[in-house]
């Protein structure tokens, strides 16, 4: 048989003298290398069916350690070459456990006969280790058991269930005598090394060898516990299941194949107002709704087919109300099919309450974004100054030519970076948020109101992110020359861009107006009911005069606003001594196209080294982390484009006014 040899051999002219044997020989020669770092190299790459290997190389390994690492790393067998036959040589060359070795000089029947004595080898070896890995891989994945001992009665090998049932290890019982690892305390009955016991059926099997010769037992054993175990409870189980249905905490139904009632716990009951008599003159069908039965008819093909189902459906109770039931459904080994219904009408209204709170979420950032670019000084600015330059592009080339920080082209070049940095992603974002409650039916009319809304932003935005930057560009050398109508053109298409962003930011405003409004009325009548309520002797009053009006604010903020403001004249007054009557005074009314509320007091008013620092979230006139109030209010107004002041025309006391957005 020919096979590939790789050669390790540091003299070249025995190297090629060696592979010319070889291939006179009929073997095929893959490679050669005189030092033992190449060769490991090579060989792994090459992977040859055997390697001739000299012992003595003149390399920082010999062959002997190179062996070692090829045995070790690759599991090919080696030959090694050596012209020295001393018994320390050959005690480390047994340690690499070679195939064959030949010594130096040799003839080419030595050298064939070698190799081929070493493929057997390698090959016998291999084949033995599959056949003992297929024999303990067997052993490990059966059922049963099994322990083997030798002729002396001692354990020789254990499969895992072995060492499971038994409680040791095959390292703790190898050797030991078989009656201490596998103890049957009686018949068919075995102790585990925890005293644990448990029913096993076993069988033992003698080992001879060809010649007749006794080398040992092989013992089977069975674990059939549970099996015993299922039949003496197979009643005890009817009864016990019985029992569970009665005591489960959801309504378990059992039907035959055409979904006819056979059987109902008490929560069954109890879930659909029924008594056990009347359901059980039923069908399932009965205590669903038609209506969602006829657009989705029950699936009783597929229960029967083996298929479990988990569906939601409404259920009719005997009282008439309706209640939204889970139902996990699946067909017995017996053919009956049995539901298990749980009420989650309250899981489905906190659903919906959770939803509308992200609904509410999702509606107030995107207020809150259109707010900035309503109200918010920077964002409105370069808006404004961008449709100011592209719709006057005249206006750019006012300043004589040469470098003017001041002049218009550059307050346009800001303008431009300040749109691509800033004003373009916050658009973006606004996009995004229109694009989700346009595709979530949760927002109900609002996202038919904003339909088509984002797309439309994208694309307003998309040409003034391609073309503003390159027109930056041109323009910084523009001045040396004049401006031609290319350039018009490119300025009125940004302008148009411009002017059609905030368009839509304008429709999106009044589209979404609707989602956080209040009746300023009902809100303060609510808020100064719970301070009318207090004992205090501070006297509370309240001027209306803004019925049936509608502010863009949530009016669970506005109350907190509100509340805030009153605490703090209440606290202010408190800290005040005398006789004379202590108020504090609510009023609220429209002005110019605004609503007011202003909440006034006549304690000691806030002094004057305090009004620029009284909005800080740090600063506090009650000591330490005690200021919180009036800084979270006013960011709570202007997220709505309110606004919250301290009006310091007042003779005595304070008056702090809410200006408010109204609704359209």
């Amino acid at each position: 048989m020919s096979f590939s040899v790789y050669v390790v051999e540091d003299e070249m002219i025995v190297s090629l003298d060696i592979q010319n044997r070889l291939k006179r020989l009929g073997y095929q020669v893959v490679g050669s290398s005189s030092s033992g770092e190449e060769a490991l190299h090579r060989i792994g790459a090459i992977m040859p069916d055997v390697v001739l290997m000299d012992v003595s190389l003149q390399s920082s390994m010999d062959g002997v350690e190179v062996a070692a690492k090829i045995r070790e790393q690759m599991s090919i067998p080696v030959v090694f070459l050596t012209a020295f036959s001393d018994r320390e040589l050959i005690d480390r060359m047994q340690v690499t456990q070679p195939f064959a070795y030949i010594l130096k000089p040799f003839e080419e029947v030595e050298l064939h006969a070698a190799l081929q004595i070493a493929s057997m080898r390698h090959n016998l070896e291999h084949l033995l280790v599959e056949q003992k890995q297929l024999l303990t891989a067997t052993l490990d994945t059966i059922e049963d058991g099994v322990i083997v001992t030798g002729e002396d009665g001692a354990v020789r090998f254990m499969n895992p269930v072995a060492e499971r049932l038994t409680g040791w290890t095959l390292g703790e019982a190898s050797c030991r005598p078989l009656h201490e690892v596998y103890r049957l305390t009686d018949e068919g009955t075995l102790t585990a090394r925890d005293g644990t016991s448990r029913r096993i059926e076993s069988r033992s099997q003698l080992m001879k060898d060809d010649a007749g010769v006794w080398l040992g037992f092989v013992h089977s054993f069975i674990d059939v516990t549970d099996r015993e175990l299922s039949r003496r409870s197979l009643h005890e189980r009817d009864v016990e299941y019985r029992i569970l249905m009665e005591q489960a905490v959801d309504a378990i139904f059992l039907a035959d194949g055409d979904g006819r009632l056979l059987a109902v716990n008490a929560k069954a009951c109890e879930l659909v107002g029924f008594d056990r008599e009347e359901l059980l003159g039923m069908t399932a069908q009965d205590l669903f709704d038609q209506e969602e039965l006829r657009a989705n008819p029950m699936q009783l093909p597929a229960l029967r087919a083996g298929r479990s189902l988990t569906v939601e459906r409404k259920v009719h109770r005997k009282d008439g109300t309706v209640l939204q039931a889970e139902i996990h459904a699946k067909a017995l080994s017996d053919g009956r099919l049995q539901a298990i219904l749980r009420d989650i009408t309250g899981r489905k209204r906190d659903e919906k309450e959770f939803k509308e709170a992200v609904r509410s979420e999702v509606v107030d950032r995107l207020l809150h974004k259109l707010r900035v670019f309503a109200h918010g000084e920077s964002a409105a600015m370069n808006l404004n100054r961008l449709a100011l330059f592209c719709d006057n592009p005249d206006a750019l080339f006012t300043v004589p030519a040469g470098p003017n920080p001041g002049g218009p082209l550059e307050r346009f070049r800001s303008a431009g970076e300040e749109f691509l940095g800033v004003i373009a992603p916050e658009l973006l974002i606004v996009s995004s948020l229109a694009a989700i409650i346009e595709s979530d039916p949760v927002f109900g009319p609002v996202a038919l109101r904003l339909a088509g809304s984002a797309a439309r932003l994208r694309d307003a935005i998309m040409p003034l992110q391609v073309d503003l930057q390159p027109l930056l560009a041109d323009l910084l050398v523009r001045p040396a020359k004049p401006p031609d109508k290319q350039l018009f053109t490119r300025l009125r298409i940004l302008g148009n861009a411009v002017g059609e962003i905030r368009t839509i930011l304008h429709d999106l405003s009044v589209a979404l107006q609707a989602e956080l409004t209040c009746d300023l009325s009902e809100v303060l009548k609510t808020t100064l009911a719970r301070f009318s309520a207090d004992s205090s002797p501070i006297v509370l009053k309240y001027e209306n005069g803004v019925e049936n009006v509608r502010v863009v604010m949530k009016g669970a903020d506005l109350s907190e606003v509100v509340s805030t403001l009153i605490q703090n004249a209440i606290d202010a007054l408190s800290s005040v001594d005398g006789a004379e009557e202590k108020w504090v005074s609510v009023r609220g009314r429209p002005v110019n196209g605004k609503v007011l509320i202003e909440v006034e007091d006549n304690g000691p008013g806030v002094d004057e080294e305090h009004r620029e620092m009284i909005f800080d979230d740090s600063f506090s006139t009650k000591g330490p982390s005690r200021g919180f109030g009036l800084g979270s209010a006013l960011r709570c107004l202007q997220g709505c484009g309110g606004a919250l002041r301290l009006d310091t025309g007042v003779a005595r006391g304070a008056r702090f006014v809410v200006a408010l957005v109204r609704a359209v």
